[in-house]
């Protein structure tokens, strides 16, 4: 008699090929909560980047508001001739510091908004 493949052997042959498509299934699973969790803390990131950066632009341009408003204090009559330099200097400072947050934040904006994938 022929040796053919018994019901046995082909039984076996489909059990693992079963097997080796879950165990490929579970990794693709993994892998797949692996890059969801990386993506999700790269967004968070970025979030967190957009908000600081917000925060510190809104803040600056409150301080820059407030020399606005004290300037007089500090143009104000003194003895000597009065310079405008130091709050002009410390104006320059403070829009220079709020713009960079605010730049900071626009960045963190569009990368958020692509994605990521810049």
């Amino acid at each position: 008699m022929a040796a053919t493949p018994g019901n046995e052997q082909l039984a076996h042959d489909a059990v693992a090929s079963s097997v080796r498509v879950v165990e490929n299934a579970v990794e693709l699973a993994r892998a797949e909560a692996r890059l969801l969790v990386v993506r999700a803390r790269h967004l968070l990131v970025e979030a967190v980047t957009m908000g600081l950066g917000a925060i510190v632009a809104v803040t600056f341009v409150e301080l820059t508001l407030i020399l606005a408003a004290l300037s007089p204090l500090f143009i104000g009559e003194r003895s000597g001739t009065p310079s405008p330099w130091p709050l002009l200097a410390s104006v320059a400072v403070s829009l220079g510091m709020a713009v960079s947050g605010g730049l900071v934040a626009w960045f963190a904006w569009r990368r958020f908004r692509a994605g990521g994938e810049e």
